[in-house]
């Protein structure tokens, strides 16, 4: 490689580099986390109800996370259940739905499940995308209309359920060289254009049901430190955010402290809804 030739390419990957470092804290919409622990009180007001989830694997993270705040409450009767029926207990069920990767699957999986029955017993529904459910080349706007169709369809057969808004959940930004060639190449990168496509969801979402008080913003929980601000980033002039790398122990799934936070987060936001 000639001498101009190898400067060329060095400074395009440090142009490259300065473009992708680019993130920043973004304080300027900061949120409160919810350190404060959910107590017995709330505990015991969702042990009233009959809440029906549908999830894939984030949503195990989440629920391990509740089990292990409801472990250190005594004498609360809150119990959580994985089955595709309602027994005649009030109780937190849940259960896998579709598959990976087909979000328009899981949200008629979850709309048949209601039809089957639970949508007759259940006090509060909702259902969890996950962050594989996006990528670079997802068409957003069709997931979305799936999704508003279903949920509009299932509230006016069903107007006695309460039903959530999940947000999709995010992945961290990957580093390093090989991030930096594939951005030189024009290849999609983990946590850059998949962000990007969640974050064009998650905006639908809150368009759509930010009003109505029943939207949980997992996305923008896990893109919060514990300080307030959050994991900013641009992609061609567009704003995107990233999951806080402290969260997950894989990129995407979350660990210890990621889970406490999102299910700390639903068990207070569940307690607090009518």
């Amino acid at each position: 490689m000639k001498i101009e030739n190898y400067a060329r390419l060095v400074l395009g990957i440090c142009v490259v580099f300065i473009g992708c470092t680019g993130g920043r804290m973004k304080d300027t919409e900061e949120m409160d986390l919810h350190t404060v622990p959910v107590n017995n009180s709330e505990l015991e007001k969702l042990s009233q109800k009959t809440i029906f989830f549908g999830h894939q694997s984030v949503g195990f993270n989440i629920l391990e996370g509740i089990s292990e705040i409801i472990g250190e409450h005594k004498n609360v009767n809150l119990k959580i259940v994985e089955s595709k029926e309602i027994g005649s207990k009030k109780q937190f069920y849940h259960f896998r739905i579709g598959k990976n990767g087909d979000p328009a699957f899981k949200i008629q999986d979850f709309a048949d499940m209601l039809d089957g029955g639970i949508g007759r017993q259940a006090d509060i529904a909702f259902l969890k995308l996950c962050y594989i459910d996006f990528w670079f080349n997802t068409n957003v706007e069709e997931v979305f209309q799936k999704y508003r169709q279903t949920m509009e369809r299932l509230q006016d057969s069903y107007p006695n359920v309460l039903f959530v808004h999940f947000t999709a959940p995010l992945t961290v930004r990957e580093n390093g060289v090989k991030t930096l060639i594939k951005g030189m190449i024009g290849r999609p990168r983990w946590g850059y254009e998949d962000n990007l496509i969640r974050e064009k969801f998650n905006r639908l979402m809150r368009d759509e049901y930010g009003q109505t008080g029943l939207v949980f913003d997992i996305a923008r929980l896990e893109s919060t430190l514990p300080d307030g601000s959050r994991l900013e980033y641009k992609l061609n002039d567009q704003e995107y955010f990233a999951l806080v790398p402290e969260y997950t122990s894989d990129g995407g799934h979350l660990n210890e402290t990621g889970r406490r936070i999102i299910a700390n987060n639903l068990l207070h936001f569940l307690a607090s809804i009518e």
